[in-house]
């Protein structure tokens, strides 16, 4: 009965070792996964490059330079921004860009993970009243719906500024540089990270 009790844990992790090779990233060089996440990570920008312009075009109510083309010198807005070289119509619509792509970022990630790691390593293991986690809770419930109208208004632009794909072109491109800026940088970083990891084995 013995040698049945100690054999089982055994059996257990070959078995687990046998789904680990299963699984399909294990059988993809690790330079393609660098190469996928490179390229996903690019894509990302573009999407996010394509909503910022959209974005400042529907503030500023002009669609001057909007080719549904990313402008990579669009970065260059946050040195103007430092410098002191935007009229307060461009830091308007530059603020709006920029902020909501922030937003973007902070819900794809989550604010929940960040928070439960801070608790954790600063809280010396004490727990919160429970006023203050309803308070917490309703701070995030808050957040989550203010950034849903955000992120909408922000499909909105992109959807006013595709109007010469028609309405299920409008819908696709909307949809699509949405998921581009939500989805592709997380995906990216998780590529990257595993083709690093798959390298130092």
């Amino acid at each position: 009965m013995a040698e049945i009790q100690t054999s089982a844990p055994a059996v257990r992790s070959a078995s687990a070792n046998q789904n680990h090779n299963a699984l399909p990233w294990v059988t993809v060089p690790p330079f393609a996964l660098l190469l996928i996440g490179t390229v996903v990570g690019f894509f990302w920008l573009w999407g996010n490059l394509t909503q910022i312009q959209t974005s400042e075009a529907w503030i500023l109510q002009t669609q001057y330079g909007i080719s549904l083309i990313p402008h990579f010198d669009l970065l260059l807005q946050l040195k103007n921004f430092w410098t002191g070289n935007l009229t307060q119509s461009e830091i308007i619509a530059d603020t709006w860009g920029w902020g909501v792509q922030l937003i973007l970022l902070v819900c794809s990630v989550g604010i929940e993970k960040p928070q439960l790691f801070i608790h954790r390593k600063y809280n010396n293991g004490q727990s919160f009243p429970d006023s203050l986690a309803r308070n917490a809770r309703t701070r995030a419930n808050v957040f989550k719906m203010v950034s849903l109208v955000l992120i909408a208004l922000n499909s909105i632009a992109d959807f006013n500024y595709s109007g010469t794909a028609g309405v299920w072109g409008q819908i696709a491109f909307a949809l699509i540089t949405l998921c581009m800026s939500f989805y592709f940088g997380l995906i990216s970083l998780h590529l990257i990270i595993a083709g690093i990891a798959e390298i130092r084995k």
